[in-house]
């Protein structure tokens, strides 16, 4: 397992709480929206959901029922509690359950009919499930859900069987239907609960904690460099879920796209009281983006500079500072947030530098300038950005820049 889940290699492969330099928010109610958008998002990883076989006999016929599984869910509503005992409680309330299945079926008296074939099986449901998050054992720097306490009632339950005697399998609908219901609220659903946490946890192991930037890369998709979005802690209190990143900018190595290479050490600072009431909120360190500068200097710049450094935030965005023998300036920054489509079932909310103006230059102002425009043109080649960041209408979160050495990025979930 942590083979085939520990796919990169970085200079830095284990990181501390003093490593983080992005802190992700989340409201209960972004809890709850982001879940009932992410969640049925994840239909092509659930396809493997499968549930005990079933055997019972009604009205002297027993009937078998084998390959359960799950082939569609939805999930309409989502109401989240959070406990400052690290703890969340989830309702989920009228799930929709679509399961496929093979059944065999014997009459066990005269005249001993017998067939075989396919069907379907609904179950509307409500579901409780009350669990903690905790980094994953197998997989570090990866989340992992923990369940404590999991109901689950059927309220209705739906079965079609296809076959040579669906006369009969009419008439023994409405027993048949009772049993099932009965079976699934007293067995079935702590079954089907443990496979649908390591199913889950599965998803969560396996995620690549990378974004991804703009350019031409001989290895891997995007450009040369990725944003390492490692967790590094995940914790709850009754205001928010809080998750702490790494969020830097690391290089891939030339022969492989699983080595990365690179990274800053960095001062973990106290966490600003400012929050919002947006969905989700990004409190975003100075660090992030000096990392993203660094990435430039590095790899895309061409006029041997000697010194590049995001200085401070200030009301109206971020200060940069470039020097190297002919000039020194100063430029001024201002973060957006814009929407990349990372692959099929999900999105990153990037934050943006769009280099505005050279606010301060001494020596050379010709070339302070052209800076600023190559700056401007690589933004894209050094962009960090938000990871799984579904439903979020990225266009209109705000940018609230709070002191000099944070920021904050507030989104909203539109379904």
């Amino acid at each position: 397992d942590l083979l085939q889940c520990l796919v990169f290699q970085y200079d830095k492969q284990y990181l501390t709480e003093n490593d983080t330099l992005v802190h992700v928010k989340l409201t209960t109610q972004g809890v709850q929206k982001y879940l009932s958008t992410t969640v049925n998002s994840l239909q092509q990883f659930m396809q493997n959901l499968v549930i005990p076989d079933i055997q019972m006999k009604v009205m002297g016929i027993s009937i078998m029922l084998n390959e359960i599984k799950l082939r569609n869910f939805f999930i309409p509503k989502a109401e989240i509690n959070l406990f400052k005992e690290n703890a969340a409680t989830g309702k989920l309330k009228d799930l929709l359950l679509d399961f496929g299945f093979q059944f065999r079926v014997q009459q066990q008296t005269y005249p001993y009919l017998a067939d075989a074939g396919d069907g379907l099986l609904q179950l509307e449901t409500d579901m409780i499930l009350e669990a903690s998050p905790e980094m994953s054992i197998t997989c570090p720097h990866h989340l992992q859900i923990k369940s404590q306490r999991f109901e689950m009632d059927i309220k209705k339950l739906r079965i079609k069987m296809n076959g040579k005697l669906e006369f009969l399998y009419d008439a023994i609908l409405v027993p048949l239907t009772a049993a099932l219901k009965q079976m699934f609220n007293e067995q079935l659903s702590k079954a089907f609960a443990q496979d649908f946490q390591d199913l889950l946890n599965e998803v969560l192991d396996n995620n690549w904690q990378i974004t991804y930037t703009d350019g031409v890369s001989e290895i891997g998709p995007g450009g040369p460099y990725n944003g390492d979005v490692r967790w590094i802690n995940v914790t709850i209190n009754q205001d928010f879920i809080t998750a702490q990143q790494a969020n830097q900018m690391l290089k891939k190595d030339p022969n492989s796209q699983t080595i990365m290479h690179g990274w800053m050490n960095v001062t973990s600072l106290l966490t600003p009281s400012t929050v919002t009431n947006d969905h989700i909120q990004y409190q975003i360190q100075l660090g992030v983006f000096q990392s993203c500068l660094n990435a430039y200097f590095d790899t895309f710049q061409s006029q041997n500079l000697t010194n590049l450094k995001a200085l401070r935030f200030t009301k109206t965005g971020l200060l940069v500072e470039a020097s190297n023998e002919e000039f020194s300036s100063q430029m001024l920054v201002k973060i957006t947030t814009e929407v990349y489509k990372a692959n099929d079932f999900t999105n990153d909310t990037r934050w943006v530098m769009n280099f505005q103006k050279v606010v301060f230059s001494e020596g050379n102002s010709e070339m302070a300038l052209q800076l600023k425009e190559d700056l401007h043109k690589f933004r894209y080649h050094i962009v960090a950005a938000g990871q799984l960041t579904n439903s979020i209408d990225s266009s209109r979160c705000q940018v609230i820049y709070v002191n000099e050495n944070w920021m904050t990025v507030g989104c909203n979930i539109y379904q």
